[in-house]
């Protein structure tokens, strides 16, 4: 993983993805612990954190998910883990895009 930043911006980025899906990567970032950044945090711990139901937040993960942008390790008899990735091929500033949206002249 490459970081947070790039993390948010192909979350937020994505025009396709349910604002639901998006508050869902964004509180299981905040429960992210450690240096690989898995949360632990369960389904109706996120719902009741987003003001979701349940299936909102299953949803959610599943869309995250297929677009890449989640993984998730379900571990028999132990806690499901989740951690936000940046896809393949996700260019932070976009193509033909500048860092910064105002022109320094000098």
């Amino acid at each position: 993983m490459s970081g947070t930043a790039p993390i948010h911006l192909a979350v937020w980025r994505d025009r396709d993805l349910a604002a639901g899906a998006k508050l869902v990567a964004a509180r299981v970032e905040v429960h992210a612990r450690g240096p690989l950044g898995w949360c632990t945090a369960s389904v109706s711990t996120l719902a009741s954190e987003c003001g979701l139901n349940a299936q909102t937040v299953k949803l959610g993960l599943a869309s995250l998910r297929s677009r890449g942008l989640l993984e998730i390790d379900a571990r028999p008899g132990r806690t499901t883990r989740l951690r936000l990735r940046v896809p393949d091929g996700f260019a932070p500033t976009g193509p033909g895009r500048k860092t910064h949206p105002r022109r320094v002249e000098s």
